[in-house]
């Protein structure tokens, strides 16, 4: 018990609250465990921040190797100050003459705090990318699009499917060279065929759910490796039932809800058409205990209950609007 005590001292000793961002932009303060975020000075989550990011990509990816490596220095330096801690401990009440602990968990701090403070920089460079982007609304476009949007019965759902595009044409085209290894041409081939079919009971799952759970609206389905062309103006992106792309397949003809994946692809998120989460009384999430055994053990069950909560939240958006 007393060797635990001391090993939260020794923590104790590098918890910190550290903030980068501007003001009316987005904004992250990193918390001992974790961090809060926030949107023109108002917190929001995790999710829509991220969604946020992902308007300029190379913000996105700036962040994420931030977030990585600080989460990674400050690991590192936990270890090293409870390291330090049992060391105290094992000097002072065990009259232990030996100091390897406390040396190593030194050492550990020296390298954990210069990884941290490289992986804030590294996240407040991506934020500032995405602050100072051509492509960042200005504070009066966004409160346009933050506006509450009249739900018709012409409003349509657009969801967007992830795919693992990338990762399946690397697959492709790495099959597809001469001379392969046949044992990496076998992890390829098993990588490949592994992919296509999460992918396809993915889908299954997800139109099932719509066909049994959801009658609020239309519903399109777009792959997440064409939604880019589909904003560019193109037409041909759409799934079927079966999972190919149709053609006569137009998509919305009016305005639209996007539907999107969060932490993981089983969990859903309503945005609007740009990406932005929607004011209440729009829904955003249906939160769900446990959640990560619930996808795990559950997962059909665990979608379906998702998208029947935000059928029911529209209906009663369209019958107060009526």
């Amino acid at each position: 018990m007393s060797r635990i005590i001391y090993i939260l001292i020794g923590l104790s000793f590098f918890i910190a609250v550290d903030s980068v961002g501007q003001q009316d932009s987005l904004r992250i303060e990193f918390t001992t465990f974790g961090a809060d975020y926030y949107r023109n000075g108002s917190e929001t989550d995790k999710s829509a921040f991220k969604t946020y990011l992902a308007q300029v990509d190379p913000a996105l990816k700036k962040y994420k190797a931030g977030r990585r490596l600080n989460f990674g220095g400050k690991v590192l330096t936990y270890i090293g100050g409870a390291l330090i801690a049992v060391n105290i401990y094992d000097v002072f009440f065990e009259k232990k003459d030996k100091y390897t602990f406390g040396i190593a968990g030194a050492g550990l701090i020296g390298a954990g705090i210069p990884i941290s403070n490289w992986g804030k920089r590294k996240t407040k460079a991506g934020i500032e990318i995405y602050n100072t982007s051509d492509r960042l609304p200005s504070i009066k476009l966004e409160e346009k699009l933050e506006k509450k949007p009249f739900l018709s019965s012409e409003t349509a759902l657009l969801v967007r499917v992830p795919v693992f595009g990338k990762k399946i044409n690397y697959l492709t085209q790495a099959l597809a060279k001469p001379n392969l290894n046949p044992k990496t041409k076998a992890s390829f081939e098993k990588q490949l065929e592994t992919t296509i079919t999460e992918n396809k009971a993915y889908f299954d799952i997800l139109i099932d759910g719509f066909k049994t759970n959801y009658t609020s609206s239309q519903v399109f389905f777009v792959p997440d490796s064409l939604f880019k062309q589909f904003n560019a103006g193109r037409r041909d992106v759409f799934l079927n039932e079966n999972n190919e792309i149709d053609p006569s397949i137009k998509g919305p003809v009016g305005d639209y809800l996007l539907m999107i994946q969060g932490n993981s692809v089983e969990q859903l998120l309503l945005v609007d058409k740009n990406g932005y989460r929607l004011d209440k009384p729009f829904p955003y999430k249906r939160n769900t205990f446990l959640p990560a055994f619930k996808k795990l053990f559950e997962r059909e069950k665990y979608m379906s209950k998702q998208i029947a909560w935000f059928d029911k939240k529209l209906k009663e958006i369209k019958y107060l609007q009526k």
